[in-house]
């Protein structure tokens, strides 16, 4: 989604050698700076945890329903596996990753964090200081988040449904 500030600020649409849009690699740094500069390394953390365990309910429920809901894309697409299969996988999955987001939102965050891979930036993280209470942390900071994420895809797709852009697939997914 950040790489539709380009469209925003014509201007300032420039990609790097790789690819990648130039303005929206230095506001992902100046945030990643913010937060380690404001002390929010273990909130970030914890945070992202309860995040990805979102993500992975949604990416999940989606597959699960591809060949219902979007039978055209299904069908272009280049990995097929049978619609019961897809639905299996995606019930299996939305089943994982909510008990991931339960175990997230009711538990301690410093044994959260424990679980993830990153010890590094955890043995400089003021863990102890997280509330251990994930009603009074986490979860008002993770419906904000989510709320903001989905006003800011809502606001996007009507700009580029006003200005009429058209952003193209990703041609890797689908059959030629």
């Amino acid at each position: 989604m950040l790489a539709g500030l380009d469209e925003l600020l014509p201007s300032l649409a420039r990609r790097n050698r790789f690819g990648a849009p130039d303005l929206s690699l230095g506001l992902v740094g100046v945030a990643a700076g913010g937060v380690v500069l404001a002390d929010g390394l273990a909130y970030a953390l914890y945070l992202s945890v309860a995040g990805l365990a979102v993500q992975y309910v949604g990416v999940a429920a989606t597959a699960a329903a591809l060949p219902v809901v979007r039978p055209a894309l299904y069908e272009r697409c280049r990995v097929r596996p049978r619609p019961a299969v897809l639905a299996l996988v995606g019930v299996v999955g939305v089943v994982v990753a909510g008990a991931l987001l339960r175990q997230t939102l009711t538990v301690d965050p410093g044994f959260v964090l424990r679980w993830t891979r990153w010890s590094p930036a955890l043995s400089s993280a003021p863990i102890d200081r997280l509330p251990s209470d994930p009603a009074r942390s986490v979860l008002p900071a993770l419906l904000v988040w989510e709320t903001l994420g989905v006003a800011a895809f809502a606001v996007a797709a009507d700009y580029r449904e006003a200005a009429g852009v058209d952003l193209p697939a990703i041609a890797a997914a689908y059959e030629e």
